[in-house]
């Protein structure tokens, strides 16, 4: 039973590679979840900041959720980030 939970070493989700022939090396890429919570006014002046220094753009960004407290709001994004 606890062998059908044995990671598989080939198999990794955290790797991500782009499909390229098979001639080319494939550059990894890893995924990084970016969350903001917050007022309002601060996540979207962060996602604007973020996207002046062209790190993401405001689409990447999940619509703002209300989190329950009075006020403040939560958003993610995930970033992946090719690592040589």
């Amino acid at each position: 039973m606890t062998e059908e939970f044995i990671p598989n070493e080939n198999n990794n989700p955290e790797e991500i590679t782009p499909a390229n022939t098979p001639q080319e090396p494939s550059p990894k890429k890893y995924p990084v979840k970016h969350i903001l919570k917050g007022s309002r006014k601060a996540i979207i002046k962060t996602m604007h900041t973020l996207y002046a220094l062209r790190y993401a753009e405001i689409s990447e960004w999940s619509p703002l959720q209300p989190t329950g407290i009075p006020e403040e709001f939560i958003t993610m994004m995930t970033k992946y980030l090719i690592i040589d």
